[in-house]
């Protein structure tokens, strides 16, 4: 395992890296939970309606390693209730694409300042059915580990991680998970510090560990 990642040339590399075609379903469906609907089954339902939304995923230099954060979403009504996510939320009128619908959610969510955040690119989009969102993950960079500042009202708890935590293997597991319409779902899961990190977040850090693994060569 290495220890140490130099902060510039990981950026560099993660930023070329995404310029290119990505891993896309290949790597997302790695974590994907069971019955799970491709983008392909997507466009091709004919839904015309989904909403579109956008989430960051902040990359920072800390410990001599690049470290991420995640939050862990209160317990209250809707499908995502109690479910580990990136910062990010719904498209409004006045964000001008959605990058900066990424921007402004993490914002709101968790104090990233928007000045801060160098977009390194985007990562493939990912249609949640359960909700009926279209979401787009962005990677952004921070030059320094930020101050947070939890919105009390959308984030129970903010989880910081070095990224190595995702290459591995052993923190990967499946369960049966209970829905919020009283169903359940067999889904893989990252084991995150004691969380267990499940469906539409899982399969984004699928994609990102695939990229992960191909710059530091793990």
């Amino acid at each position: 395992m290495i220890h140490q990642i130099n902060f510039q040339s990981f950026f560099a590399d993660m930023k070329s890296r995404l310029a290119q075609p990505l891993p896309g379903e290949t790597a997302q469906y790695k974590m994907a939970p069971a019955r799970r609907l491709t983008l392909t089954d997507f466009y091709e339902s004919g839904n015309k309606n989904p909403h579109r939304s956008a989430v960051l995923i902040c990359l920072y230099p800390h410990q001599q390693s690049i470290y991420t954060l995640l939050m862990l979403r209160p317990d209250e009504p809707g499908a995502h209730s109690g479910q580990i996510s990136f910062p990010g939320g719904r498209f409004e009128s006045h964000d001008v694409d959605l990058q900066a619908t990424a921007i402004r959610e993490a914002q709101e969510e968790v104090g990233i300042q928007e000045s801060a955040v160098i977009i390194a690119g985007p990562l493939s989009p990912l249609y949640i059915p359960v909700s009926n969102h279209l979401v787009q993950p962005f990677v952004g960079f921070l030059e320094e580990r930020p101050f947070l500042l939890k919105n009390d009202h959308e984030v129970r708890e903010i989880i910081e991680t070095d990224i190595l935590w995702l290459l591995d293997h052993s923190l990967k597991s499946s369960r049966t998970f209970p829905e919020f319409n009283f169903t359940s779902m067999e889904a893989p899961y990252y084991n995150l510090h004691g969380h267990h990190v499940w469906g539409a977040t899982a399969m984004m850090l699928s994609e990102l560990e695939h990229l992960v693994r191909e710059i530091i060569k793990q």
